[in-house]
């Protein structure tokens, strides 16, 4: 005779069915919400809730009935978390049983379905919370997993932060990246790290969250490691619970017929995992649009790339007034932060001028606008404006909320540079003697060695430049190339 293992040794000791027992079904199997359906199939499995029958390639499964009732709950229920509370409410009704009972019940239904075994998962334990069926269901004949989610996951409302209260003249950039998308549905915001584009994408996303009648993903790609998938990332952040070693066929078609605008942020580390999805999701899923922000655009088929600027500064040469200099957008920024950060003064003419000196020398760059102006209650504007000349403006605390990489100038610059090769690397420690902008020619004396030829330093280049670690102007005769001053003083350290 067979012995029962131990999950069923311990069901047997609360009563339920010996397996493929006819006894009376319980009311659990009754209550698991909709009418079932006739079959649901999962893996190589097929369930048949009214004949309380599961079978495998024709042969039925031997369950207790108290194991059939918990799968039909959780089939029943596929992508949302059960608690333990409510099986047990469901499946023992008027019976006073402890959590041992359902997890011998548990025990011997995962063992019956082989859970586990090649890395095939049915029922996952949500720690805290309960338990969830997360194997894809199809419907028989069906080749397409009817995807499982939670129960918002088709009306969930918007999962976007808040936005920024400090952004200051982008108006234009949000409008122009509004008509971008409205033309072609998948936009990249490009360019250099601290520069403002997450603030930015997440101004377009609140400017179109009627639009897409709050159906708005945001996802923030920065807090995952470079191996990681993005897809399984992005089928959390859908409320989708997918098994498959890559889920991005199954994501597109969940968003074929959906109205959606899908916010990727923070791109650069896992640009090789990103752009194959947007790319099946633009292919397959026609009302979905894409709005992503990187430091290097994806190259992805269907991208169209908003390269963003730096805040505007005031130019050399001429003299402002406290009022006047209010008219570019950098220097605003530092005023609004350095007053918030403590500053109790009226400024004058003569301020003006440091203000304006202070935003040329970190390019109008936001971040390192808002880490400057932290330091005026400290050491004042003057003294300020002296210490931007050497490396220790790198080192200067941001926000405590701010993400890791944007904590400090370094911490910005570090992220960057660990994304490129050893041979971009010391193409840009070479440049970094060039002050101001320079030339293709220019370039290639000084970065050109016993190492490197020419043509290997045009494309390192190139790359730099892609990975906005370089600026171009592409418009004059001939191109130039500059490195931002923040960027020199990291390269040459």
């Amino acid at each position: 005779m067979m012995q029962p293992d131990e999950g069923e040794e311990e069901a047997l000791s609360l009563g339920s069915d010996m397996p493929g027992s006819r006894a009376a079904p319980s009311d659990a199997g009754q209550q698991a919400g909709p009418p079932a359906p006739a079959s649901t199939e999962f893996g190589p499995f097929r369930l048949f809730p009214a004949e309380r029958r599961l079978a495998r390639a024709g042969a039925t499964i031997p369950l207790g009935g108290r194991a059939f009732d918990i799968l039909i709950l959780l089939v029943g229920n596929a992508g949302k978390v059960m608690t333990k509370q409510e099986l047990m409410a469901e499946v023992w009704k008027g019976v006073s049983v402890d959590e041992s009972g359902l997890r011998a019940q548990i025990a011997s239904l995962r063992k019956a379905l082989g859970d586990g075994a090649d890395g095939v998962r049915y029922i996952v334990n949500v720690a805290g919370q309960g338990y969830c069926f997360v194997h894809p269901l199809t419907a028989p004949g069906s080749p397409d997993p009817i995807l499982s989610g939670g129960p918002d996951s088709r009306n969930r409302r918007s999962s976007l932060p808040y936005r920024s209260i400090s952004m200051i003249d982008r108006d234009d950039d949000t409008n122009a990246i509004i008509e971008l998308l409205g033309r072609h549905r998948f936009v990249t915001i490009h360019g250099a790290g601290g520069i403002g584009k997450t603030t930015v994408a997440l101004a377009v996303a609140h400017r179109l969250l009627d639009a897409f009648r709050e159906q708005v993903c945001f996802l923030d790609l920065g807090l995952l490691g470079p191996r990681a998938s993005v897809p399984d990332a992005l089928a959390s952040a859908l409320g989708l619970i997918i098994q498959s070693r890559d889920p991005t066929s199954h994501i597109a078609r969940h968003l074929r017929n959906r109205n959606m605008l899908l916010v990727l942020d923070c791109c650069e580390h896992v640009i090789d995992s990103v752009a194959p999805l947007a790319e099946s999701i633009m292919q397959e899923a026609p009302h979905v649009s894409i709005l992503a922000t990187s430091r290097e655009p994806l190259r992805a088929d269907g991208e169209h790339v908003y390269a963003i600027a730096p805040l505007g500064i005031p130019p050399h040469g001429i003299v402002l007034s406290a009022e006047d200099i209010l008219r570019y957008s950098a220097a605003s920024l530092f005023i609004e932060r350095a007053f918030a950060g403590g500053l109790r003064r009226t400024l004058s003419d003569s301020d003006t001028q440091v203000i304006a000196d202070i935003c040329r020398k970190v390019d109008g760059i936001a971040l390192a606008l808002e880490l400057a102006a932290g330091r005026v209650s400290v050491h004042g504007l003057k003294e300020t404006a002296s210490l931007l000349d050497g490396r220790l403006k790198l080192l200067w605390q941001g926000r405590r909320t701010a993400v890791a990489r944007h904590r400090t100038l370094n911490a910005t610059l570090d992220w960057s540079h660990d994304l490129t090769s050893a041979e971009e690397q010391i193409v840009l420690r070479r440049l970094s003697v060039l002050v101001g902008p320079f030339t293709l020619d220019e370039a290639q004396t000084v970065a050109c060695g016993d190492d490197m030829d020419p043509v290997e330093v045009v494309e390192a280049l190139a790359r730099l430049v892609a990975k906005s670690l370089v600026s171009a102007d592409p418009n004059g005769e001939p191109a130039r190339y500059r490195l931002l001053d923040t960027t020199r003083a990291y390269a040459r350290g």
